[in-house]
């Protein structure tokens, strides 16, 4: 099936102007903070925590010595960098190479992670049009993107952003039926975060979806008419290869394939039914007024029952997914996982759209607020925001 949806000029000029206002507030906003508008002073600012270990992942890619010192790099309480999935890294020391080293690690990770991000808003814009046909949907969804909570992730040395267009383009590929398509993307996405695997059961979603058309859902039609589909099932079966191929890695070179979970115990991070109890116990109880962990845990349940609603399920599979695996580890992570989450944003979109012109207006500026709000708080190092 051919691509037909194009992309025209007014809407590249859109997501261009949208990308570079943000990213020069951004600029802008740090160098105010701390009185240094070099470029070298803010990117150093603005790349914190997990962005440090990228850095020491990509020298450690780039010497070639990344598990051949594996007991020695681990540090004193026991954190390594095989607990980072490795596409992103290793993408960043070629680009790092091949460019001559002419930029820093960590520009040369913030300009990675600003192509994917913007090929990220082409594919959220072809996929809002596919499923809603909806223009003025696809622009504010990029405004969003670009000006809403959580921007920093897309713009630093973090995972957000090719995670984020590797799920985009999966989701178009698999409604565009475009299997292999789906099935490359899928791998690669499993090879840059671990709960990019849990995207077999989006597909499933959508394929049960199709078989309920009439109201009546057959196994046996089911299993008869999807198993003839070669690209499907190739495609379905690719997805895992990426977390397969790092699980194979790790077993070769550490003797446990599972290296990147156990290692989070170094990280004081815990899994597990009884901690899903504490999260939840937590989340109900133990903390009033709440506080932003809870708000966004509570957002995203609302946003998760939204899509449901509005009988968007294959939308809602993976935040329900990656929302249960964050509460049995760690709180912490919810809002940068949920925040990057395509359909999450996507059914805040829909949410806004249902409302008048000037509920919109006043949604969207608390939103701006807000963004604003976490913003600083980054700059200032506040703890949930890892």
């Amino acid at each position: 099936m051919n691509d037909e949806i194009r992309i025209d000029k007014k809407t590249v000029v859109w997501i261009l102007l949208c990308f570079m206002l943000s990213r020069l507030f951004i600029y802008l906003l740090t160098g105010f903070t701390y009185k240094d508008y070099t470029i070298d002073g803010v990117i150093d600012k603005l790349n914190l925590y997990d962005a440090e270990w990228y850095k020491a992942y990509v020298l450690n890619i780039i010497n070639f010595d990344f598990f051949k010192y594996a007991h020695i790099n681990a540090t004193a309480l026991g954190m390594a960098y095989w607990a980072f999935f490795p596409l992103y890294p290793i993408c960043v020391a070629i680009f790092y190479v091949i460019t001559g080293k002419i930029f820093s690690i960590y520009l040369s990770g913030m300009i990675l992670s600003s192509v994917c991000f913007l090929v990220a808003m082409i594919y959220g814009y072809k996929y809002i049009l596919l499923t809603r046909n909806d223009r003025y949907k696809a622009y504010l969804y990029i405004f969003l993107m670009c000006f809403g909570p959580y921007n920093i992730y897309f713009f630093i040395m973090y995972t957000e952003s090719m995670f984020l267009m590797l799920l985009t383009m999966s989701f178009f590929y698999l409604k565009r039926k475009q299997y292999l398509r789906m099935g490359i993307c899928g791998a690669l996405m499993s090879a840059t975060r671990n709960v990019g695997v849990f995207f077999v059961f989006v597909i499933l979603a959508e394929l049960i979806a199709e078989n309920c058309k009439d109201g009546k859902f057959s196994l046996s039609a089911f299993i008869t008419q999807n198993i003839k589909k070669t690209k499907l099932v190739l495609g379905i079966c690719m997805v895992p290869l990426g977390l397969f191929t790092y699980m194979l890695v790790l077993i070769n070179k550490l003797g446990d394939g599972l290296a990147f979970v156990h290692v989070q115990k170094a990280w004081k991070s815990q899994s597990g039914l009884s901690v899903l109890y504490s999260n939840i116990k937590y989340a109900l109880w133990d903390n009033f007024p709440p506080d932003i962990l809870q708000v966004i845990f509570f957002f995203s349940i609302l946003l998760i029952l939204s899509q449901i609603i509005r009988g968007k399920y294959e939308e809602a599979v993976l935040p329900s997914i990656t929302l249960f695996v964050s509460s049995i580890s760690s709180f912490v992570s919810i809002p940068r996982y949920m925040m990057g989450m395509f359909t999450i944003e996507l059914a805040i979109v829909d949410q806004i759209c249902s409302l008048g012109k000037k509920k919109r207006i006043f949604v969207v500026a608390i939103f701006l607020i807000f963004a604003i709000s976490i913003l600083r708080g980054w700059l200032f190092g506040n703890g949930f925001l890892l």
